[in-house]
């Protein structure tokens, strides 16, 4: 798996870590794999979550105990999927990684930590 979120596996386990859960999976028994609830769950979203979300939305979101907060694009940061969050209270600005749908410039979208034309 990969060691921190947005890393060079962001998103996807590596081979050793799907060998160890398909070596637990075969320990379980037969009944762990009866599906017990009558309803039914959408495992797809419709419409992915960043698409109706703002840079500045999501900072005031993640940093909500503060009262003055923005955010700060960059083509830099953008680049990487991230923005800038800063919290005037405190002075300071953290870099944050947008969520999945959200612009990251050029008619581009972040899907998995990577900006690309991901066609939603």
């Amino acid at each position: 798996m990969a060691p921190t979120d947005g890393g060079r596996n962001s998103g996807h386990f590596s081979h050793c870590s799907i060998a160890a859960f398909r070596l637990f999976v075969k320990t379980l028994k037969a009944e762990c794999f009866l599906v017990k609830s009558k309803t039914r769950y959408s495992q797809t979203p419709k419409e992915l979550p960043g698409l109706k979300m703002n840079a500045t939305r999501l900072c005031k979101k993640t940093y909500s105990k503060f009262k003055h907060v923005t955010s700060r694009l960059t083509t830099e940061f953008s680049a990487r999927c991230q923005i800038l969050c800063c919290i005037h209270d405190l002075g300071y600005c953290y870099a944050k990684n947008m969520i999945d749908g959200m612009s990251c410039g050029n008619s581009k979208t972040c899907l998995r930590h990577k900006c690309g034309y991901h066609g939603h």
